[in-house]
């Protein structure tokens, strides 16, 4: 199987350690994991700047990975990267940090969308590199027709 670009998606304040390690353990195994995400340029009131940068790095990618975590469901910089995932027709795949409660988990509206019409799927942990590129290869291979994409862009943070 084709090495694939990944995007990693995620709340940088909760997420950060995890995704460090996520990448450090399994990036052998991928041409690229692309950590460029928006809350790199968050001091920007900009927003077509912060648009710029999302498309900027989901463009060159095939998949994007939302690393869930206790608040990612409610960061809208998560939102806006899995908005222009579906946009792109990407696949789009959720991973549970490691030892997280499913009770706990926030995942964002528009991935729970794309869950439930199958185009999305959500996974635990992987426990090898073989796990993670199924998961990675099934997003890929998702059927297109099934993206749905209508909800508002996010504007700011949600509190719950």
């Amino acid at each position: 199987m084709p090495k694939r670009r990944v995007f990693i998606s995620y709340h940088h304040e909760g997420e950060q350690t995890i995704v460090n390690d996520f990448i450090r353990n399994f990036s052998d195994r991928y041409d690229v994991f692309t950590d460029r995400s928006l809350d790199r340029a968050a001091d920007s009131q900009d927003v077509e700047y912060l648009n710029e940068v999302c498309r900027d790095a989901i463009d060159g990618t095939s998949v994007t990975i939302v690393m869930i975590g206790q608040q990612t469901g409610n960061r809208k910089f998560v939102d806006w990267e899995i908005r222009y995932t579906l946009y792109r027709n990407h696949g789009l795949v959720a991973i549970s940090r490691p030892n997280l409660d499913s009770s706990m988990a926030s995942l964002p509206a528009r991935l729970v969308d794309n869950i439930d019409s199958g185009y999305a799927k959500w996974y635990e942990y992987p426990s090898d590199a073989s796990e993670l590129e199924y998961m990675i290869d099934q997003a890929y291979a998702s059927e297109k027709a099934r993206i749905v994409n209508s909800r508002e862009k996010m504007s700011r943070n949600s509190t719950t």
